[in-house]
């Protein structure tokens, strides 16, 4: 196929929500960027986010208007559409893909008005999906059954659900997500801050970790570091 018509396949995948297509038409280094957020990197991480937002959906349609490709490179103009409940969200996307040598995507770009799928969610969920989406914190993990032992030990919880590349706790009303990654994608690992009803010296005897506490002008609080290096300030509920 040429470039165009592996990303035309690509679509038509997705469209079909089959995502065990779509995610074989990706190199194993891909970089998934949704704009201006920080890049998903490896055919792993991209599939879970690809479950994640298609989860919502009952169905998919993502016409293209106009798509142009120079080399490489693949350029379109798109709407893509998700039936969700008894409506459509609707969202005009800029698409940018590069394809490599053996006929894989190695680059997805998507430039799209983010408050323009916020809204559109948010009616259609009949609540304040901002709200929901801020309040999912996504880390990189490259050991999952590690790192679930970990967390789990952490917020004093079972998982709420677990798979190879994607599980989740339910801590407070916020659902705490692990992806799964070969490591390529930790310049993408965000930052977490956690609440704790005992105070931090209990907390510490709880879970065995061992960190020095600091005064903040906000109260006390501490930095423990998960098994994959990722930092996580911990604070004193007051």
């Amino acid at each position: 196929m040429t470039p165009s018509e592996t990303v035309t396949a690509f679509i038509a995948a997705i469209e079909r929500m089959d995502l065990d297509t779509a995610v074989a038409m990706l190199s194993e280094d891909v970089s998934y960027e949704n704009m201006p957020m920080s890049p998903i990197v490896g055919r792993a991480a991209v599939r879970a986010t690809m479950e994640q937002f298609l989860g919502a959906a009952t169905s998919v349609d993502w016409p293209v208007s106009a798509q142009f490709a120079e080399g490489n490179r693949v350029a379109n103009e798109r709407v893509d559409r998700f039936r969700i409940g008894e409506g459509w969200l609707e969202l005009p996307v800029a698409g940018f893909f590069e394809v490599d040598g053996d006929g894989l995507i190695s680059l997805w770009r998507d430039y799209f008005d983010l408050p323009t799928y916020m809204d559109q969610l948010t009616s259609l969920l009949g609540g304040d999906a901002t709200g929901a989406v801020a309040l999912q914190p996504i880390v990189y993990v490259t050991d999952m059954d590690r790192s679930i032992a970990w967390y789990g030990n952490v917020v004093a919880r079972e998982p709420a659900s677990t798979s190879e590349h994607w599980s989740t706790f339910d801590v407070g009303g916020v659902t705490l997500a692990l992806h799964h990654s070969d490591g390529a994608s930790s310049e993408g690992s965000v930052g977490l801050s956690l609440v704790v009803d005992d105070d931090l010296e209990a907390f510490l005897e709880r879970t065995g970790l061992n960190a020095a506490i600091q005064d903040q002008p906000f109260g006390r609080s501490l930095t423990i570091v998960d098994p994959d290096g990722t930092p996580i300030q911990v604070n004193e509920h007051h």
